[in-house]
């Protein structure tokens, strides 16, 4: 990752590593609700784990890992070193890292997560090689993005392009499957959140794709 936008991002969140601040404002998501609908639907994929090493990618202050980081050596990487310090205190180890260029051997994690995170990137795809090299067979690999077939994203982010501010980037899940089946993971069907319809929808329905504002994939890298 380099440049401007880089920047941007790390100066943003690094801005927000304030405990004073509400969570979902930290790191970075429009409302509490999607705060809360991504952290319920990675959790309730992650499930009850235990003895476990699990990578927390682009972790940034840690809420979503830190409820098992007592149970299971949970990793948690940023590029942000004020958050990094909030991972830290939830227990998490914290590296500072670029998702694209991750400093750990091939198959090293049972569970890879990464939660929004790809969206800072300038090319969100590049973060899935790394994801599924660090991931060791057998192990399962849970990622969220922004829905780029979301008719609301779509006009939001155009809207706020249009007055010159940053905007993450919207995903097309069907390209992060693609790109997962090259690796050879085996992905289950998308999983459609809508915050403001209840949290999560049908699976794989056209409608859900134009509802949805974000989407969770899970994969599975197979046995050796």
């Amino acid at each position: 990752m380099k440049g401007a936008e880089t920047r941007y991002w790390r100066d943003f969140f690094g801005a927000r590593a304030d405990e004073a601040k509400p969570h979902h404002v930290r790191i970075g998501h429009a409302s509490a609700a999607i705060a809360r609908m991504v952290e319920t639907a990675v959790r309730a994929r992650i499930g009850a784990v235990s003895g476990l090493r699990l990578l927390d990618a682009g972790c940034g202050d840690g809420q979503i890992t830190a409820p098992i980081a007592a149970d299971n050596a949970v990793v948690g990487i940023d590029f942000s070193p004020p958050m990094l310090r909030l991972a830290r205190r939830r227990g998490l180890v914290p590296v500072c890292a670029d998702l694209t260029a991750l400093p750990f051997a091939p198959d090293g994690f049972d569970i890879v997560i990464c939660a929004e995170a790809m969206t800072c990137l300038p090319q969100p795809l590049d973060a899935l090689d790394e994801l599924a090299r660090v991931l060791r067979p057998g192990g399962r690999l849970i990622v969220t993005g922004l829905n780029a077939g979301s008719p609301i994203r779509r006009l939001a982010r155009g809207l706020l392009r249009a007055l010159r501010v940053t905007q993450p980037q919207l995903v097309d899940p069907e390209d992060c499957r693609r790109v997962l089946h090259r690796h050879g993971l085996q992905t289950e069907p998308v999983q459609w959140l809508a915050p403001y319809l209840g949290g999560a929808l049908g699976r794989s329905a056209k409608l859900d794709r134009l509802l949805a504002t974000n989407f969770l994939i899970e994969a599975t890298k197979p046995p050796a």
